[in-house]
């Protein structure tokens, strides 16, 4: 996944949904999908698929940012998402 010129671009999750194809078809302006995770959980910020922080979601002059509460080691993806989960469940 790369950005403007060649930078490479985050990925933030804030949830999960999975809507069937008639859920789908319904969507309409001011339909709310409710996401599968508390407001108060910390949502993950991914460059190149791998974990580099996690953070909560603020809003910033009208537009949605992450304030960074934890942030992961230079270690190989999965060894980074552990130790992020371990520090969050501490």
């Amino acid at each position: 996944m790369t950005g403007r010129a060649g930078h490479p671009s985050a990925r933030i999750e804030l949830g999960h949904q999975w809507l069937s194809a008639e859920g789908v078809v319904r969507l309409d302006a001011g339909s709310i999908v409710p996401l599968d995770c508390p407001a108060d959980e910390l949502v993950e910020l991914r460059v190149d698929g791998r974990v580099l922080a996690r953070g909560e979601a603020v809003v910033v002059a009208g537009k949605l940012g992450i304030r960074i509460r934890e942030v992961a080691a230079n270690e190989p993806p999965d060894r980074a998402d552990r130790r992020i989960g371990s520090a969050q469940a501490s």
